[in-house]
């Protein structure tokens, strides 16, 4: 993949991760919920009309754009909307909820933009730099800033699962990771 699509799609988590982080903080965490359930579902009707090979104009070339080479679907645009949805059911306190989307739409953006030029591999997963990881810790200020302590294991756990080397897509292991540890305490 070249360097400049994986930095669009960042750009484009970002991007997606501002206005799910408004539309929480505008509308409230219960209707900006209705519209990343709506999103999912929308986004699942244009993939399925993407892949089946029906098209959905202007759209495909955003997705060939935006997809990683050598994959013949990439469905992290999916599992992100999912992601949300995920977070918006589970984490019932609005301000919770705002400091998962910051993880999930700038952190994990953040790591990958940042990662990419590290040195420093992490031990367990290769793919993974040091440095991405203190981009993704440092995105998670917020939760440290409000949770004092509390924050802090929030911020070390979501980076720590953003790192590993699992197959499952990162967009739903940090919320299922932010679901679990917000609900704890």
């Amino acid at each position: 993949m070249t360097k400049m699509s994986e930095s669009l799609r960042q750009y484009a988590h970002v991007f997606i991760g501002l206005v799910a982080f408004w539309l929480v903080a505008l509308l409230g965490r219960v209707e900006a919920s209705y519209l990343f359930f709506a999103g999912g579902l929308f986004a699942l009707v244009v993939l399925h009309l993407h892949y089946s090979g029906t098209g959905v104009g202007r759209l495909s070339v955003c997705f060939e754009h935006l997809k990683r080479q050598g994959q013949e679907a990439d469905l992290g645009f999916y599992w992100y909307l999912s992601g949300l949805c995920l977070l918006a059911t589970f984490l019932y306190r609005q301000e919770r909820l705002l400091v998962a989307l910051v993880a999930l739409g700038l952190g994990d953006a953040l790591s990958t933009l940042v990662g990419r030029h590290g040195r420093h591999k992490i031990f367990y997963n290769r793919n993974k730099t040091l440095e991405g990881s203190f981009a993704m810790l440092v995105s998670c200020a917020p939760a440290i800033y409000l949770y004092g302590p509390w924050g802090a294991i929030y911020a070390l756990a979501v980076t720590a699962v953003e790192s590993l080397p699992i197959k499952v897509n990162d967009n739903l292991t940090i919320c299922a990771a932010s679901a679990v540890i917000f609900n704890l305490f």
